[in-house]
């Protein structure tokens, strides 16, 4: 996925992974503070420096227990 700093990222998930709630985190920081129930997410990127080797993009899917029961790993490198 190619991103630009202050870029606005749609995530969109299938319902089964919005049924107990999901999240994304960029580099192991979450975007939210609770899960999201939803099965569309977006944010703005913030300016900032990318580095060449980008960004990790985590979409982390949670069971019942709220433990993570899935996890998908996207990579933001500059366009």
């Amino acid at each position: 996925m190619a991103l630009v700093s202050d870029e606005t990222v749609g995530i969109s998930v299938d319902p089964k992974v919005a049924e107990f709630g999901w999240y994304a985190a960029i580099g192991g920081q979450r975007l939210t503070t609770k899960a999201i129930y939803g099965t569309y997410y977006r944010f703005t990127f913030p300016q900032t420096d990318i580095p060449e080797t980008g960004f990790s993009l985590q979409i982390i899917a949670q069971n019942a227990q709220n433990s993570a029961r899935g996890i998908w790993v996207f990579k933001l490198v500059n366009k």
